[in-house]
Protein backbone atom coordinates (compact mmCIF):
# COMPACT_ATOMS: atom_id res chain seq x y z
CA UNK A 1 0.00 0.00 0.00
CA UNK A 2 0.95 3.72 -0.46
CA UNK A 3 -1.56 5.81 0.84
CA UNK A 4 -4.88 4.02 1.00
CA UNK A 5 -3.88 2.81 -3.07
CA UNK A 6 -3.11 -0.88 -3.37
CA UNK A 7 0.30 -1.23 -5.77
CA UNK A 8 1.08 -4.02 -7.93
CA UNK A 9 3.49 -6.12 -6.83
CA UNK A 10 6.47 -4.93 -8.70
CA UNK A 11 5.94 -1.39 -7.73
CA UNK A 12 5.20 -2.89 -3.60
CA UNK A 13 8.95 -4.23 -3.74
CA UNK A 14 10.61 -1.24 -5.26
CA UNK A 15 9.14 1.39 -2.67
CA UNK A 16 10.78 -1.22 0.22
CA UNK A 17 13.84 -0.02 -1.44
CA UNK A 18 13.35 3.98 -1.53
CA UNK A 19 12.60 6.52 0.95
CA UNK A 20 9.07 7.58 -0.28
CA UNK A 21 7.32 10.92 0.48
CA UNK A 22 4.06 12.66 -1.21
CA UNK A 23 4.82 15.18 -3.63
CA UNK A 24 1.47 17.56 -2.95
CA UNK A 25 2.72 20.23 -5.61
CA UNK A 26 0.45 20.88 -8.20
CA UNK A 27 -3.25 20.76 -8.91
CA UNK A 28 -3.88 17.04 -11.18
CA UNK A 29 -5.93 15.01 -9.33
CA UNK A 30 -3.03 12.15 -10.01
CA UNK A 31 -1.38 11.23 -6.72
CA UNK A 32 3.12 11.64 -7.45
CA UNK A 33 5.06 10.34 -4.87
CA UNK A 34 9.03 10.87 -4.95
CA UNK A 35 11.10 7.73 -4.54
CA UNK A 36 14.75 8.09 -2.80
CA UNK A 37 17.98 6.51 -3.03
CA UNK A 38 21.45 6.89 -2.38
CA UNK A 39 21.75 7.26 -6.26
CA UNK A 40 18.64 8.12 -7.98
CA UNK A 41 15.21 9.84 -7.78
CA UNK A 42 12.32 8.47 -8.89
CA UNK A 43 8.77 9.74 -9.22
CA UNK A 44 5.54 7.66 -9.03
CA UNK A 45 2.63 8.49 -10.33
CA UNK A 46 -0.78 7.18 -10.13
CA UNK A 47 -4.08 7.68 -11.55
CA UNK A 48 -7.56 6.67 -11.31
CA UNK A 49 -9.02 5.20 -14.17
CA UNK A 50 -12.10 7.53 -13.91
CA UNK A 51 -9.90 9.77 -15.91
CA UNK A 52 -8.42 7.50 -17.90
CA UNK A 53 -10.86 9.47 -21.02
CA UNK A 54 -9.38 12.52 -20.31
CA UNK A 55 -6.43 14.76 -20.55
CA UNK A 56 -5.60 13.37 -16.83
CA UNK A 57 -5.25 9.98 -17.99
CA UNK A 58 -2.12 8.34 -16.56
CA UNK A 59 -1.86 6.52 -19.94
CA UNK A 60 -1.98 9.37 -21.83
CA UNK A 61 0.81 11.69 -20.42
CA UNK A 62 3.33 8.15 -21.03
CA UNK A 63 2.34 7.66 -24.54
CA UNK A 64 2.88 11.50 -24.98
CA UNK A 65 6.44 11.39 -23.48
CA UNK A 66 7.23 8.08 -25.19
CA UNK A 67 6.45 10.02 -28.38
CA UNK A 68 8.26 13.23 -27.64
CA UNK A 69 11.27 11.38 -26.75
CA UNK A 70 14.45 12.60 -29.35
CA UNK A 71 12.52 15.66 -29.61
CA UNK A 72 12.35 17.68 -26.67
CA UNK A 73 14.08 16.68 -23.32
CA UNK A 74 11.32 14.63 -20.93
CA UNK A 75 11.54 11.88 -18.43
CA UNK A 76 12.15 8.84 -18.79
CA UNK A 77 9.94 6.08 -18.14
CA UNK A 78 10.71 3.42 -16.33
CA UNK A 79 7.30 1.24 -16.07
CA UNK A 80 3.56 1.16 -16.50
CA UNK A 81 1.16 -0.29 -14.94
CA UNK A 82 -2.60 -0.93 -14.61
CA UNK A 83 -4.99 -2.75 -12.50
CA UNK A 84 -8.74 -2.19 -11.91
CA UNK A 85 -8.80 1.26 -10.21
CA UNK A 86 -5.35 3.00 -11.75
CA UNK A 87 -2.49 3.38 -13.72
CA UNK A 88 0.76 3.63 -12.60
CA UNK A 89 3.82 5.30 -14.55
CA UNK A 90 7.36 5.31 -12.94
CA UNK A 91 10.05 7.81 -14.01
CA UNK A 92 13.33 9.03 -13.35
CA UNK A 93 13.49 12.62 -12.21
CA UNK A 94 14.76 15.20 -14.62
CA UNK A 95 18.35 16.20 -13.58
CA UNK A 96 18.16 19.88 -13.08
CA UNK A 97 16.13 22.54 -10.82
CA UNK A 98 12.86 24.00 -11.42
CA UNK A 99 12.33 27.54 -13.60
CA UNK A 100 11.03 28.59 -10.58
CA UNK A 101 14.26 29.14 -8.46
CA UNK A 102 15.43 31.70 -11.63
CA UNK A 103 12.28 33.94 -10.70
CA UNK A 104 13.92 36.14 -8.17
CA UNK A 105 17.89 35.68 -8.66
CA UNK A 106 18.01 36.39 -12.46
CA UNK A 107 14.47 37.95 -13.70
CA UNK A 108 15.58 37.96 -17.53
CA UNK A 109 16.69 34.14 -17.89
CA UNK A 110 13.34 33.40 -15.93
CA UNK A 111 11.49 35.33 -19.13
CA UNK A 112 13.60 33.85 -21.77
CA UNK A 113 13.30 30.83 -20.54
CA UNK A 114 9.91 30.79 -20.57
CA UNK A 115 9.93 31.68 -24.36
CA UNK A 116 12.41 29.45 -25.55
CA UNK A 117 10.63 26.24 -23.94
CA UNK A 118 7.91 27.60 -25.76
CA UNK A 119 9.81 27.99 -29.41
CA UNK A 120 10.80 24.37 -28.23
CA UNK A 121 7.86 22.76 -28.76
CA UNK A 122 6.21 25.05 -31.13
CA UNK A 123 9.22 23.92 -33.61
CA UNK A 124 7.83 20.38 -33.36
CA UNK A 125 6.52 19.09 -36.41
CA UNK A 126 2.64 18.55 -35.97
CA UNK A 127 1.64 16.64 -38.98
CA UNK A 128 1.80 13.27 -37.65
CA UNK A 129 0.79 13.99 -34.02
CA UNK A 130 -1.83 11.77 -32.72
CA UNK A 131 -2.40 14.03 -29.34
CA UNK A 132 -5.46 16.21 -30.24
CA UNK A 133 -5.48 18.90 -27.36
CA UNK A 134 -7.70 21.55 -29.50
CA UNK A 135 -10.57 23.87 -28.45
CA UNK A 136 -12.84 20.79 -29.50
CA UNK A 137 -11.64 18.44 -27.34
CA UNK A 138 -10.52 21.00 -24.14
CA UNK A 139 -14.28 21.70 -24.27
CA UNK A 140 -16.47 18.35 -24.71
CA UNK A 141 -13.83 17.57 -22.01
CA UNK A 142 -14.91 20.51 -19.62
CA UNK A 143 -18.44 19.81 -20.30
CA UNK A 144 -17.81 15.66 -19.36
CA UNK A 145 -16.12 17.38 -16.15
CA UNK A 146 -19.16 18.99 -15.25
CA UNK A 147 -21.55 16.56 -15.98
CA UNK A 148 -19.47 14.24 -13.72
CA UNK A 149 -18.93 16.63 -11.04
CA UNK A 150 -15.30 15.84 -11.53
CA UNK A 151 -14.63 20.05 -12.04
CA UNK A 152 -12.73 22.55 -8.76
CA UNK A 153 -16.25 23.40 -8.15
CA UNK A 154 -14.95 25.36 -4.69
CA UNK A 155 -12.31 27.33 -6.84
CA UNK A 156 -14.80 28.63 -8.45
CA UNK A 157 -17.38 29.07 -5.66
CA UNK A 158 -14.41 31.57 -4.44
CA UNK A 159 -13.41 32.74 -7.34
CA UNK A 160 -14.61 36.66 -8.94
CA UNK A 161 -15.84 35.19 -12.36
CA UNK A 162 -19.22 36.71 -13.64
CA UNK A 163 -20.92 33.33 -14.07
CA UNK A 164 -23.91 31.64 -12.25
CA UNK A 165 -22.45 28.47 -12.72
CA UNK A 166 -19.60 26.68 -14.02
CA UNK A 167 -22.21 25.14 -17.41
CA UNK A 168 -22.71 29.28 -17.67
CA UNK A 169 -18.71 29.49 -18.10
CA UNK A 170 -18.78 26.85 -20.33
CA UNK A 171 -21.44 28.09 -22.19
CA UNK A 172 -19.71 31.47 -22.56
CA UNK A 173 -16.86 29.73 -24.04
CA UNK A 174 -18.63 27.66 -26.22
CA UNK A 175 -20.09 30.65 -27.51
CA UNK A 176 -16.86 32.80 -28.03
CA UNK A 177 -14.61 29.66 -29.57
CA UNK A 178 -12.04 30.89 -31.95
CA UNK A 179 -10.38 29.59 -35.30
CA UNK A 180 -7.02 28.00 -33.98
CA UNK A 181 -3.50 28.51 -35.25
CA UNK A 182 -2.16 24.98 -34.17
CA UNK A 183 1.15 23.85 -32.61
CA UNK A 184 2.39 21.20 -30.19
CA UNK A 185 1.53 22.44 -27.11
CA UNK A 186 2.58 21.75 -23.44
CA UNK A 187 -0.89 22.60 -21.84
CA UNK A 188 0.21 23.15 -17.96
CA UNK A 189 3.09 25.49 -18.80
CA UNK A 190 4.21 26.83 -15.68
CA UNK A 191 7.56 27.19 -14.12
CA UNK A 192 6.89 24.16 -11.81
CA UNK A 193 6.60 22.23 -14.86
CA UNK A 194 9.95 23.41 -17.10
CA UNK A 195 13.30 21.95 -15.36
CA UNK A 196 16.57 23.31 -16.25
CA UNK A 197 20.02 21.59 -15.97
CA UNK A 198 23.56 22.94 -15.66
CA UNK A 199 24.31 23.58 -18.87
CA UNK A 200 21.10 25.87 -19.27
CA UNK A 201 19.45 23.23 -21.12
CA UNK A 202 15.50 22.93 -20.90
CA UNK A 203 12.84 19.80 -20.19
CA UNK A 204 9.76 19.32 -19.49
CA UNK A 205 7.63 17.86 -16.97
CA UNK A 206 3.78 16.73 -16.40
CA UNK A 207 2.60 16.27 -19.95
CA UNK A 208 -1.44 14.81 -19.86
CA UNK A 209 -2.15 17.70 -21.80
CA UNK A 210 0.34 17.86 -24.29
CA UNK A 211 -0.53 17.66 -27.95
CA UNK A 212 -1.94 19.73 -31.07
CA UNK A 213 -3.77 22.73 -29.38
CA UNK A 214 -3.79 26.85 -30.19
CA UNK A 215 -0.30 28.73 -30.46
CA UNK A 216 -2.26 30.88 -27.64
CA UNK A 217 -2.49 27.86 -25.26
CA UNK A 218 0.89 28.01 -23.89
CA UNK A 219 1.81 31.42 -24.43
CA UNK A 220 -1.57 32.32 -21.73
CA UNK A 221 -0.34 30.24 -19.28
CA UNK A 222 3.30 31.44 -19.70
CA UNK A 223 1.98 35.43 -19.16
CA UNK A 224 0.21 34.94 -16.70
CA UNK A 225 2.74 33.05 -14.39
CA UNK A 226 5.73 35.76 -15.38
CA UNK A 227 3.10 38.21 -13.88
CA UNK A 228 2.20 36.91 -11.24
CA UNK A 229 5.47 35.88 -10.35
CA UNK A 230 6.88 39.30 -11.05
CA UNK A 231 4.47 42.21 -11.32
CA UNK A 232 7.01 43.88 -14.01
CA UNK A 233 4.91 44.62 -17.31
CA UNK A 234 8.17 44.73 -19.06
CA UNK A 235 9.21 41.38 -18.12
CA UNK A 236 5.67 40.52 -20.01
CA UNK A 237 7.21 42.74 -22.54
CA UNK A 238 10.45 40.68 -23.14
CA UNK A 239 8.25 37.51 -22.99
CA UNK A 240 6.45 38.80 -26.17
CA UNK A 241 9.36 40.34 -27.65
CA UNK A 242 11.22 37.15 -27.54
CA UNK A 243 8.40 35.01 -28.95
CA UNK A 244 8.17 37.36 -31.77
CA UNK A 245 4.50 37.94 -31.67
CA UNK A 246 2.17 40.47 -30.53
CA UNK A 247 0.21 40.27 -26.83
CA UNK A 248 -3.35 39.48 -28.14
CA UNK A 249 -5.85 39.70 -24.52
CA UNK A 250 -8.28 38.27 -25.68
CA UNK A 251 -7.44 34.81 -26.40
CA UNK A 252 -5.18 34.83 -23.90
CA UNK A 253 -8.18 35.83 -21.51
CA UNK A 254 -9.96 32.91 -23.09
CA UNK A 255 -7.45 29.86 -22.90
CA UNK A 256 -7.42 31.15 -18.92
CA UNK A 257 -11.03 30.88 -18.87
CA UNK A 258 -10.77 27.52 -20.02
CA UNK A 259 -8.04 26.39 -17.63
CA UNK A 260 -10.37 27.78 -14.37
CA UNK A 261 -12.40 24.64 -13.74
CA UNK A 262 -9.60 22.25 -14.12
Amino acid sequence: MIGNIELPKSLRALCNTYQVEEDCEGESPADVFKLTSNSETLYLKIGHQKFSNTTYSIAREKDVILWLNQQIKVPEILDYLENDKHRFLLMKQLEGEALYEKQETNPHEFVDTFAEAINQLQAIEINNCPFDSSLDTRLAELNYFIDNALIAYDDFVDSTLPFSSPKDLYQNLLATQFPESPVFSHGDMNDANIIVDSQGGIGLIDWGRGGCADIWCDIAHAARNIWEETKEKTLTQRFFKHLKIDEDEQKIKYHLLLDELF
